[in-house]
C-alpha cells in the first residue's frame, strides 16, 4: 500500500524492479534516435493506491522497507496446497540428486542445466517431492509431447490423467496439467485456471521475458515456481524479466558431466 509511504521509499522500490534498456543503449551506441524506447525497463505497477512488484523481487523489497525503518508483516495469499497422489519411478543422476535437493529448499527460482541434464526429469522428481497440484507451462508441442511421455514414465500415472490446454485438445484435470503458453495468451483472464495450481514449472523460462508470456505468469498466484532453461540469457538483454517473474538461479550445471 502507498498510504503512509514516503515518496523516496516508493523510488527505492520501484528501482528494484527497473534495470537499463539493452534497446536505448545499443541505438545511443550507435547514434540513432532513441525515442520511444525508454532508458529503464521497470517490471514494477504504480497503481492509484499501491505498488505491485515482482515475486523475485520479495527479499530486496522487505531490506528496502527495513532500512527505511519499517515494520515489515508479510500475509501470505498465495494458493493452499493441493495435495496430489504421485511418485518418482526414475534413478536420479548424482547431479540431478543436487538439483532436486537444493531446488526443493526454495519456492521460486530456476534450474540452468545443458540439452541432455534431465531438467524433465528433474522437474518431474520435485513434482513428487511436493505432492501438489502442478501446471507445466510450454510453448512448444514437442515439450508438451516430452512432458507427457516422461510424467507417464516417472511418476507411474497414466495418460487420461494428464491434462492437457493446447492446439486441439482441452481436457484439464486441475492435479497435473501441460498447458501452451500461446493458448494461455488468447484466453485474456486466466483467473479460474490459476487458482487450480499451487506449483508451478516453466520449461525453456528464458522465453518468459515475451511481454505476452510474462503477462500470462503474472496471472499465477502459485505458491511454488520453477523454470527450466539451458540458458537464462538472451540476445535483447531482457533476462532481468526472467528472474523477476521466476526467481534466481538456484541451481546450475555446466555439461552432463559435471555437478554444479
Amino acid at each position: 500500500p502507498l498510504k503512509g509511504l514516503p515518496g523516496q521509499v516508493v523510488g527505492r522500490l520501484r528501482k528494484t524492479a527497473s534495470f537499463p534498456n539493452p534497446t536505448f543503449y545499443k541505438l545511443q551506441r550507435m547514434r540513432m534516435q532513441t525515442y520511444p524506447h525508454p532508458r529503464f525497463i521497470c517490471s514494477g505497477e504504480l497503481r492509484t493506491e499501491e505498488v505491485v512488484l515482482p515475486r523475485g523481487l520479495l527479499d530486496q523489497t522487505v531490506l528496502v522497507l527495513e532500512g527505511a525503518g519499517a515494520q515489515v508483516v508479510k500475509r501470505d495469499e498465495r494458493l493452499p496446497k493441493k495435495q496430489i497422489k504421485v511418485a518418482f519411478a526414475g534413478e536420479l543422476t548424482r547431479p540431478q540428486k543436487e538439483a532436486v535437493k537444493t531446488l526443493k529448499r526454495t519456492e521460486i527460482g530456476v534450474l540452468v542445466a545443458p540439452p541432455g541434464f534431465g531438467k524433465t526429469v528433474v522437474g518431474c522428481a520435485l513434482i513428487a517431492e511436493r505432492k501438489m497440484a502442478t501446471l507445466v507451462l510450454v510453448h512448444r508441442q514437442p515439450l508438451l509431447d516430452q512432458w507427457r511421455e516422461s510424467m507417464v514414465r516417472f511418476l507411474g500415472v497414466n495418460l487420461k490423467d494428464i491434462g492437457i490446454l493446447g492446439g486441439t485438445k482441452k481436457k484439464t484435470t486441475s492435479k497435473l496439467d501441460l498447458m501452451m503458453l500461446q493458448t494461455l495468451t488468447r484466453m485474456g483472464d486466466l483467473s479460474e485456471i490459476a487458482r487450480d495450481y499451487p506449483h508451478v514449472i516453466i520449461d525453456e523460462c528464458h522465453h518468459i521475458p515475451a511481454v505476452s508470456f510474462e503477462g500470462v505468469l503474472k496471472q499465477f498466484p502459485a505458491r511454488y515456481v520453477l523454470g527450466l532453461t539451458a540458458t537464462p540469457y538472451r540476445k535483447d538483454g531482457l533476462e532481468a524479466i526472467l528472474f523477476q517473474q521466476c526467481g534466481p538461479v538456484r541451481y546450475e550445471c555446466v555439461s552432463t558431466d559435471e555437478g554444479k
